[in-house]
């Protein structure tokens, strides 16, 4: 494409519709990808899922779209998944963006950069072996993910809630993709109950040399406040 697009890649529990109301902001400048199990790729299995499989669906997406090289814009999980683009293809990538986006240190997977509360949710699924996991329950999707919507939004968040496998989480991030090659912005999200803007602070920290951009938003910032979200991305892209 001769315009540069940022490729949008969600997070986990979530599908790319979370991100309409962005791709509508920046017009022909953004497109979202589902990773597999969800939205397009719901016929995809959950089972067996891994970064590698998540990154290799974006990058077919992308050969799909006929975008040889993007701005890749991970929230959450997401992260972990434009890291391992990169790390496949690092000819693709022009900037990696983390929108809230816990990455562990160095052979360590991304349970350990969780909050606490959080960390021991997964840990239990984890020893349980509950890895795919069905849609949370609406009252714990409002608290981690609707601090900062109105009722109205916040309902409309807790529909857009799919299945999904915590097995990504379980997996060290591939640490190839961050390199100081690639240009890398971490957008903080200072009122995030899901990744507390400490626990921000630590991957920031583990990305070394980031540009960071805060936004007061909680965690589904695409959602509660997709002007502002876009707004930084149009410097970007």
């Amino acid at each position: 494409m001769s315009i540069p697009i940022a490729v949008l890649v969600h997070g986990g529990h979530f599908a790319a519709d979370c991100w309409s109301a962005v791709v509508n902001e920046l017009g022909g400048k953004a497109i979202a990808f589902d990773l597999p199990g969800r939205g397009r790729h719901r016929d995809e299995s959950l089972e067996g899922m891994t970064l590698e499989r998540h990154a290799r669906s974006v990058i077919r997406d992308m050969d799909d779209a006929n975008i040889e090289r993007a701005v890749l814009v991970g929230h959450s999980m997401g992260g972990s998944v434009i890291c391992t683009v990169a790390a496949l293809a690092p000819e693709r990538v022009e900037r990696l963006v983390f929108v809230s986006a816990p990455i562990a240190p160095h052979g360590m997977s991304n349970i350990e950069a969780m909050t606490p509360e959080i960390k021991t949710v997964l840990s239990r699924s984890r020893d349980a072996g509950d890895i795919v996991q069905q849609k949370p329950p609406k009252d714990f999707t409002r608290y981690l993910f609707c601090n900062d919507m109105s009722t109205e939004l916040a309902d409309a968040t807790c529909e857009l809630v799919v299945a999904d496998s915590i097995a990504p989480l379980l997996e060290p991030v591939p640490f190839a993709g961050v390199t100081p090659a690639i240009s890398r912005t971490f957008i903080k999200l200072a009122r995030d109950v899901s990744f507390s803007p400490d626990a921000q602070d630590r991957t920031i920290a583990t990305l070394q040399a980031i540009d960071v951009v805060e936004i007061d938003a909680g965690h589904m910032v695409m959602l509660s406040n997709p002007e502002a979200i876009a707004r930084v991305l149009l410097t970007l892209i």
